[in-house]
């Protein structure tokens, strides 16, 4: 292996959508590590989200690797750079899309790669021509890494179905569930959103934490709440807290006012005290079209924070055996009935008492672990193959 000075294994961690999900990933995953055993690299597009990144790994003195866009262009441009002015022992790309910009750079180097899913295709996806065709380049991509790890027993099925094209299924498929780290939600602080926001002790605080994308399925809480007003007989006011920023929100505070729903709707930008702001709410709804492995419900569940969520096969699999209650996808009906229930019987009691077996479900030490030692034996097997070449 080619250590540093001090003894430590090189990783370059690459994101070409160095987003919520994957930094959350990152501060789950390496943020339980050793920064003593990991000197860490971390390549991606000129955004907030990469300084996003770079914080949450701030305990490894990350070096940060800029690339002028996310296109494929100046990603690939990004990998060749970054490997060829320092040496790496691994490669971590992040998604799908980090793999097809980064596969053949890595390939021509050498060095071990792991590619880790956090997307998932969709029937409809699989239907245009450009995905086809899009498709037998990722497989190509696939084809030359090492690794791919899954980050739920949901996305390794929708790999097996939608990426069963060789030479995809040469690289060793493994599954490694995501986590979070515990120990942020093992307490009892709790943000006062209803003081901070001027609302009332009344009203029924109800969270979307999360990006404004089509796919995160925003509209249908929308369109949940507006069903919600137009019924008799609630006991309090529900009021949307969405926490969160970029993709549509414009667009989808336009709509909110043309329904006339800007009572029931408040907006918060991105918070790190993501524990104290769940236990602060009153249920949380996660309305996704599709969803790989979603740590917000594992996060909530470890708050004591109940949680209505849509039946995508991701969060499914997060969910299953738990106190959440379960919506057909896209149905705004169904939303706004779970969220009646959910408002004249509230269940907080029942979720807090999940608290325990939800941390013992979720917690990422395993994920690091796992993550560990297949970083460290790729290292260990390449360095294997190099010193008996030598010989």
């Amino acid at each position: 292996m080619t250590r540093t000075p001090g003894g430590k294994l090189r990783v370059l961690i690459a994101a070409r959508w160095p987003v919520g999900g994957i930094r959350s990933y990152l501060r789950y995953t390496y943020g339980l590590l050793s920064p003593g055993e990991f000197e860490l690299t971390v390549l991606g597009p000129k955004s907030a989200e990469l300084e996003g990144c770079g914080e949450v790994l701030a305990a490894f003195s990350p070096r940060i690797e800029v690339c002028a866009s996310p296109s494929m262009k100046h990603m690939y441009a990004g990998y060749s750079r970054a490997l060829g002015a320092e040496e790496f022992d691994v490669v971590h790309s992040q998604g799908y899309s980090s793999a097809l910009a980064g596969s053949l750079p890595v390939r021509m180097r050498g060095i071990p790669h792991v590619v880790s899913i956090h997307d998932m295709f969709t029937d409809a996806m699989r239907r245009k021509w450009s995905v086809k065709l899009g498709r037998l380049g990722l497989a190509a991509a696939l084809g030359m890494v090492d690794v791919i790890q899954a980050t739920g027993v949901a996305v390794e099925a929708n790999f097996r179905e939608h990426m069963n094209v060789w030479p995809a299924t040469r690289a060793r498929l493994v599954t490694l569930r995501n986590g979070i780290d515990i120990t942020r939600f093992d307490g009892s602080a709790r943000r006062d959103l209803r003081n901070e926001l001027g609302l009332t002790p009344d009203d029924f605080l109800i969270g979307f934490l999360g990006r404004f994308m089509a796919i995160k399925g925003f509209h249908v809480l929308i369109r949940a709440i507006a069903q919600l007003r137009a019924q008799a007989g609630l006991p309090c006011r529900p009021v949307v807290v969405a926490v969160g920023s970029g993709g549509f929100m414009r667009e989808d505070q336009a709509f909110i006012e043309q329904q006339s729903l800007s009572d029931h709707f408040r907006f918060l930008p991105h918070t790190n005290e993501v524990g104290a702001t769940l236990r602060g709410l009153d249920v949380v709804v996660v309305p996704s079209f599709s969803e790989a492995s979603p740590l917000l419900p594992m996060e909530a569940l470890c708050s004591g924070t109940p949680v209505i969520a849509s039946a995508t096969p991701g969060l499914l699999d997060v969910l299953e055996d738990t106190p959440a209650k379960i919506f057909p996808i896209g149905d705004a009906g169904k939303l706004a009935e779970a969220l009646r229930a959910a408002m004249l019987a509230p269940d907080r009691a029942g979720n807090e008492a999940f608290r325990r077996e939800a941390m013992m479900r979720f917690d990422a030490q395993r994920t690091a672990r796992s993550i560990r030692e297949l970083l460290v034996g790729l290292a260990a097997a390449r360095s294997g193959i190099e010193e008996r070449a030598q010989a």
